[in-house]
């Protein structure tokens, strides 16, 4: 439900990495070697402050840090879509009769987009801002509507997925 509820001014943000933070906490998508049972986080320091509040909580044991590549950090969290998507979002803004004027919507000009991109991106503005002018009943029965779709999908996709088991199973056993 996340896209259906994200406003246009955040598709465009370009920091997800949170660049004016002292400190980053995030979820390790992507990269290797996490214990998902025990849980693990990404932790990036980006001021003096920062990396002294950290050094502390080392010195007290309240954390257990170990260094990882960024790079590895980057790709699990698809920092290159992410400039993709802002890009096409902030065209896609910039396309609409209603001129808003902003530095973020100039991101990405370089970026060279397909056309699906570019058509995503300008469909998702429109539907957001034609549920922004529903009522709040509105939009809390069409969300209902589209969970009851979501999980009807799932699970006509969860007896596919059961069919096909069987008949492996039954191809296994000749």
């Amino acid at each position: 439900m996340k896209d259906y509820f994200t406003s246009p001014r955040c598709r465009v943000c370009y920091d997800k990495l949170n660049i004016w933070a002292d400190v980053v906490v995030g979820d390790p998508w992507g990269m290797s070697g996490i214990d998902w049972d025990k849980g693990a986080s990404v932790l990036i320091i980006r001021s003096f402050s920062g990396e002294d509040l950290i050094r502390q909580m080392l010195m007290e044991q309240y954390l257990n840090l170990s260094e990882r590549d960024v790079s590895e950090l980057l790709e699990g969290q698809h920092i290159e879509q992410r400039r993709r998507s802002v890009a096409a979002y902030a065209r896609a803004i910039c396309g609409l009769p209603v001129r808003i004027d902003s530095f973020l919507y100039e991101q990405g000009s370089n970026v060279s987009l397909t056309s699906k991109e570019l058509s995503i991106a300008k469909t998702q503005i429109c539907d957001f801002i034609r549920r922004d002018q529903q009522s709040k009943e509105f939009i809390i029965k069409e969300t209902r509507n589209l969970i009851k779709q979501r999980r009807t999908s799932e699970e006509i996709n969860k007896w596919i997925v059961i069919r096909v088991l069987r008949k492996v199973k039954r191809k296994m056993k000749w």
